[in-house]
């Protein structure tokens, strides 16, 4: 199976909090020396989902010497555990090890001691560094609701949204409320989003099923037609499209 391959079969298996399968894949491709330094990463989260924090930090640790230059990700994952488990000042001084940040613009210690979110610099931080903890916090995000932990699952991707606002984590955090039940807080966090970018296709398909849960048939149906011209419907979208409106008028 090709690294790439193996990657995905990895993500797959700690998305479902299947851990055990997750360790043997990583475990078998850490035997073998090559891509060293992303499979200590990949162990590292595997280790922290677990809950096993110290483990975690330190495989995180042992990718980021892997290589001559350190990998952003497992810097910035050692970055996050820390700064949640309160130890700020070590945390703090790992953003050195991020060459490509200049100094003025690195989260300060009073940053990451109000969880960095809180920061009156947060607009100055890089979007790129941004984006990467943004898609760390939907990672963790996922992990908790594998776990059902649905509060913190949520919190988690709050944050994702404060760091980085993207069709990504705002689907997300649709999912999620739809995903308990939350209908109307998934429509509100549907339309916040439309109103700024109004024919985004995924979140119209989000919309459109908060609508259809609701009863809203008519509308659910002009959602997803307006979304039908923007993205590739999915058959469960299509589907629907066609029970709401018929076969004909969908097609």
């Amino acid at each position: 199976m090709l690294m790439q391959e193996q990657a995905q079969e990895f993500r797959k298996a700690l998305s479902r909090g299947e851990f055990d399968i997750a360790e043997r894949i990583a475990a078998r491709n850490l035997e073998t020396g090559e891509n060293r330094s992303m499979w200590l990463n990949e162990m590292g989260l595997l280790l922290v989902a677990q809950s096993r924090f110290a483990e975690g930090l330190q495989s995180f640790d042992k990718s980021v010497v892997c290589r001559a230059e350190p990998s952003v990700e497992a810097v910035l994952n050692g970055i996050i555990i820390l700064a949640d488990l309160g130890f700020y000042d070590e945390a703090a001084s790992r953003f050195g090890l991020l060459g490509d940040l200049d100094k003025d613009t690195r989260p300060s210690l009073g940053d990451l001691k109000k969880g960095i979110l809180d920061a009156p610099s947060l607009a100055d931080v890089p979007l790129s560094l941004r984006k990467r903890l943004s898609r760390h916090k939907v990672s963790v995000a996922k992990l908790l609701q594998g776990e059902k932990l649905w509060e913190d699952a949520k919190a988690e991707l709050q944050d994702a949204i404060r760091f980085h606002d993207d069709e990504s984590s705002r689907s997300e955090l649709v999912n999620h409320y739809l995903l308990v039940g939350e209908i109307p807080s998934a429509q509100k966090e549907a339309l916040a989003f439309l109103a700024l970018h109004p024919q985004n296709g995924a979140l119209l398909v989000l919309l459109a099923r908060c609508y259809f849960v609701e009863g809203r048939r008519d509308e659910a149906a002009e959602c997803l037609r307006r979304a039908e011209g923007k993205i590739p419907l999915n058959e469960k979208s299509v589907e629907l499209l066609k029970s709401l409106l018929g076969d004909d008028r969908a097609n």
